[in-house]
């Protein structure tokens, strides 16, 4: 290495030898750090076939001003598209943000049916993030709820329409699945 140095500064003089010589160092430098980057790389990544969900008792702190559960004396006329329970005894229907507004955005799902008249439901997503609120029929009392509050996190929800409550309550956390695999 001193020798290319000392070539070089006899043919590009000084300050052009200092020049080639930074140049020189950066790539030295670069390339070390590349190699130790790619070897933590390889050791981080998990097998594709073992990238996984992983799932904790929600945080009842966390969820607790951002989902509502109401009863409601009757729902309203305007209520648009009803997704049916199998058995078409109840219904549900999802009214989503305006996603073209910036967020966070609120989501609610109204509940009605055989045996909620007068006790219909409206139940409140607040300030969740852009993968939004997806619901669907297990059964004829019970709803699936998925709400995403970011990119990586979501909180999954079954609801007894029967009785208002959320029989089970799950946060899901997919950092794993954001990262490549190996």
């Amino acid at each position: 290495m001193k020798t290319f140095i000392r070539k070089t500064a006899a043919a590009f003089g000084v300050e052009g030898a200092a020049n080639v010589y930074a140049c020189v160092l950066s790539f030295v430098l670069v390339a070390a750090f590349n190699s130790g980057v790619h070897a933590q790389e390889s050791e981080a990544r998990i097998a594709c076939e073992e990238e996984r969900v992983d799932y904790s008792s929600a945080d009842d702190g966390f969820s607790a001003g951002k989902i509502l559960v109401q009863q409601l004396s009757q729902l309203s006329a305007n209520i648009s598209t009803k997704q049916l329970s199998p058995q078409r005894t109840r219904y549900f229907s999802l009214r989503p943000p305006d996603f073209e507004k910036s967020g966070p955005w609120n989501t609610a799902v109204f509940v009605g049916g055989v045996g909620l008249k007068g006790r219909e439901l409206k139940i409140s997503f607040l300030d969740h993030g852009s993968g939004g609120v997806h619901a669907e029929w297990l059964n004829e009392k019970l709803i699936f709820i998925e709400v995403w509050w970011g990119r990586i996190v979501s909180t999954d929800l079954v609801l007894n329409v029967e009785n208002s409550n959320f029989i089970y309550k799950e946060d899901a956390q997919y950092g794993e699945m954001i990262q490549p695999c190996k």
